[in-house]
């Protein structure tokens, strides 16, 4: 989600990679609520972020747990933010209780990648993001 914003707001201006210590699919309730905000995220992936070593970014975000010692080790050298999102998948309940949560990262992820771009992103310096 905070990938798709980035890329929206910013009209693609800067390049954002959306990667995690393992890579997973795109969960069909992340898919729903971002379509409703009009944006498809259906061909988005999240790659393995060791696919991206050796590209020299100068914004690494988290949006889910804190940095591990060994992302730190990849990428050394770039400004580390630490956003702290629950993760909707792990909420039990029904469809439709798991679509409000959902509903409600999305936008404090929207609120928050606003917050960014107003704030610290100076789109004519920045030239590359990485989300995990």
């Amino acid at each position: 989600m905070a990938e798709a914003y980035l890329k929206f707001y910013t009209n693609s201006q800067v390049d954002v990679y959306s990667a995690g210590l393992e890579a997973n699919a795109l969960h069909v309730f992340a898919q729903t609520v971002m379509a409703e905000d009009g944006l498809n995220i259906s061909t988005y992936t999240s790659d393995n972020l060791k696919k991206w070593k050796g590209i020299q970014f100068d914004y690494l975000i988290s949006v889910c747990g804190e940095l591990s010692k060994e992302v730190l080790e990849i990428f050394p050298k770039v400004h580390y933010i630490s956003w702290q999102f629950p993760d909707p998948d792990l909420v039990e309940g029904s469809k439709d209780s798991k679509l409000g949560i959902f509903r409600a990262v999305r936008e404090d992820i929207k609120t928050r990648v606003l917050q960014f771009i107003g704030n610290e992103l100076d789109i004519l310096k920045a030239s590359s993001l990485e989300i995990l």
